[in-house]
């Protein structure tokens, strides 16, 4: 008769062994990623993870003898400063502490060498200028017409959740929109960097967890997590939950006017989660374009 003990053994037995390394992501053969690891080029799944950009270390985890491409092997650094513009300025030379990565931009956006730029590692691109406070004028240096902006990014400084069946702020800087869960960005006062601007056009990047029910997205007065409940207001339904997604027109002279303010989620009727700031590097995100 079997005993516990070989019980045991047996199960452990029939666990896949595990192992992970580390290698050079080259680029996609058709659904397949190219991954240079100890000294050969493979061509491996890439599950569950963007294919990144060129030359970005990635972990290769190896699971019953099947190898696959799970995701970066370092967080890399989101900004870097442009150091040489491609061709059509369709491409960029960026110095990413020491480093110099060539990296496509997005469309839109116009590079200067010198300018602090954000990079989506993910999926290696170049989105935009990183804000800045604009330098104090005097009136005869005022230009006669308004100069036009885009790509203007302000990060959050935190976010969170609150239950509002608990009356408490919980786990960690995830932000909710669920049945008894309500969530928020905060921004530290850094909308002061829109001071005489006419804001045209406003857009948030939404790293989407979990997406179930209803969500809807709205405005707030705090420029940090406050102590209570958060209260959320002009709420519209927010649609889609995922990456860059556009917010009513007025908002963007609404936070220009009030820098203390910031964006919050609420829905009664779902469960929808966001990684929060500090989780993703784009997570509440803010891009403004518009005219100064």
């Amino acid at each position: 008769m079997r005993t516990y003990e070989d019980l045991v053994n047996s199960k452990l037995a029939d666990i896949a062994r595990v192992t992970t390394a580390v290698g050079v992501f080259v680029g996609m053969d058709g659904g397949l990623a190219k991954v240079n690891l100890q000294g050969a080029t493979v061509r491996i799944r890439c599950d569950g993870f963007s294919p990144p950009a060129p030359n970005i270390p990635v972990r290769v985890d190896t699971v019953g003898g099947i190898m696959r491409v799970t995701g970066p092997a370092q967080t890399l650094n989101p900004r870097g400063t442009v150091t040489a513009v491609g061709g059509g300025s369709t491409t960029v030379t960026v110095e990413v502490d020491g480093t110099s990565w060539d990296l496509p931009v997005l469309a839109g956006y116009s590079p200067m060498v010198g300018e602090v730029v954000v990079i989506n590692w993910q999926s290696g691109h170049v989105l935009g200028e990183e804000a800045s406070a604009p330098e104090p004028t005097t009136p005869e240096d005022k230009p006669d017409a308004p100069t036009a902006f885009s790509n203007l990014l302000v990060y959050p400084t935190g976010s969170g959740k609150y239950d509002d069946d608990w009356n408490n702020w919980w786990g960690g800087a995830e932000v909710w929109a669920s049945n008894s869960n309500d969530g928020i960005w905060v921004y530290g006062g850094r909308f002061s960097t829109l001071n005489g601007a006419d804001v045209s056009k406003t857009e948030m990047y939404l790293p989407r967890l979990e997406e179930r029910g209803v969500a809807f997205i709205g405005l707030h007065g705090y420029s940090g997590i406050p102590s209570g409940a958060p209260t959320i207001t002009d709420t519209v339904t927010l649609s889609p939950r995922n990456g860059w997604v556009t917010l009513p027109s007025s908002w963007g002279n609404h936070l220009r006017d009030n820098p203390n303010a910031g964006i919050g989620v609420t829905s009664g009727a779902g469960f929808n989660r966001w990684a929060g700031a500090g989780q993703h590097s784009l997570s509440g995100a803010l891009r403004f374009a518009g005219t100064r």
